[in-house]
């Protein structure tokens, strides 16, 4: 609103000023006449943002009536249309284009047809000054005119173009989040509850008979329902605002954490390797790219396969980053299936590697994601 008042304001002055004086014959009535012209085209603006086809409607018709009566002097014409081109810009950038269109054309023909009427039937009743030149400015004039309101509405129409592009990114990025915490907690998810269920049969059959392993399974439920917990904060957190969000933020699991993965899965009774070989610390994405590979093929293993053995293996050479689990249980979610490896896939490609998953030749299930790493 103060900007607009401002921009008012000043082509007021602009037009009254220019209008006072102009290059070719003055208008010989009241000088209350040309700032009362000057206030009817300008002082609008102040609510062009609210009303932008209203007060482009306005403001072209009073610079068109101030010119076809002659309060406006030749020479400036085009600047008592200053207000409307400004007008023209808010349209173009506020107005789908079913409307604004309409409204530039409309106004380039109100304009047209104003400067012509003056030319013609307005200027032969002034006093003559310079008879032989001043008929001679029309065309310019009349070009000056229109394309100064062209521009202005183009400059208009390319800023809504550049906000739509921006809108349009927002909403992907938006969508790219939500995708992205909706694996987090899959991957969350998936694992501790079946780690959590695993441990809770166990507990069950062994209550009666083997209080210890009973007690060593409940203690491997409460401290993967812990981790889970805080790994669920995190990922939640990603969605408050600024205002609502936590003092302290948990650091991102990566693979420094997989040993730990590794041992939760160890005390479910699957005897579980691992090796990790030539790799040194990871970037914080990838680390976490990582370790939700092996959270997920884990998650799979205690699920779907019966495994009794298997190994994790992660290991750098030759370029790429090996990310590997396998077993010898009787299968796993078959290739292409599932959100799980749907999830690792698109972790994977996110670095320009490949994920294979399937049953082995010897039996038994792996996944393996190949990332390209120097």
């Amino acid at each position: 609103m103060i900007l607009d008042s401002v921009w008012a304001a000043a082509l007021l002055l602009f037009v009254a000023y220019a209008t006072s004086d102009p290059p070719g014959p003055p208008f010989p009535g009241p000088a209350w006449a040309v700032w009362l012209a000057a206030v009817l085209v300008a002082v609008p603006l102040i609510a062009r943002r609210r009303w932008p086809l209203a007060v482009l409607a306005w403001v072209a018709a009073a610079g068109a009536g101030a010119v076809a009566l002659g309060v406006a002097g030749a020479g400036v014409l085009a600047a008592t249309f200053a207000p409307a081109a400004l007008a023209l810009h808010t349209v173009g950038s506020r107005e789908r284009p079913t409307r604004s269109v309409p409204a530039v054309a409309a106004t380039l023909l109100v304009v047209a047809g104003a400067v012509a009427l003056f030319y013609a039937v307005r200027l032969p009743q002034l006093p003559a000054v310079a008879t032989a030149e001043v008929p001679l400015w029309f065309p310019g004039e009349l070009a000056a005119a229109l394309i100064v309101l062209v521009a202005c509405w183009t400059a208009g129409v390319l800023v809504r173009w550049r906000r739509g592009i921006a809108a349009e990114l927002a909403h992907a990025a938006v969508l790219d989040e939500r995708l992205r915490i909706a694996r987090e907690l899959h991957d969350i998810i998936g694992h501790s509850m079946s780690l959590i269920s695993v441990k809770a049969t166990v507990a069950n059959h062994l209550a009666g008979s083997r209080p210890e392993e009973v007690r060593e399974a409940l203690t491997v439920i409460e401290r993967t329902s812990r981790t889970a917990m805080a790994d669920i904060r995190r990922s939640i957190g990603a969605l408050r605002t600024p205002a609502d969000a936590p003092t302290e933020l948990t650091p991102a699991p990566g693979l420094a954490d997989v040993p730990r993965l590794v041992a939760a899965a160890r005390s479910t009774g699957l005897e579980l390797g691992l090796r990790v070989h030539g790799v040194g610390e990871l970037p914080p994405a990838l680390g976490l790219t990582v370790h939700r590979v092996v959270q997920e093929a884990l998650t799979n293993v205690l699920r779907h396969s019966g495994a009794t053995h298997g190994e994790v293996v992660v290991e750098a050479g030759d370029g790429e980053l090996r990310v590997a689990v396998t077993d010898d249980g009787r299968g796993g979610t078959p290739s292409g299936g599932g959100l799980g490896l749907a999830g690792i896939r698109e972790r994977v490609q996110l670095y320009g590697g490949s994920t294979v998953a399937g049953t082995r030749p010897g039996g038994g299930f792996a996944v393996e994601a190949r990332i390209p790493y120097p």
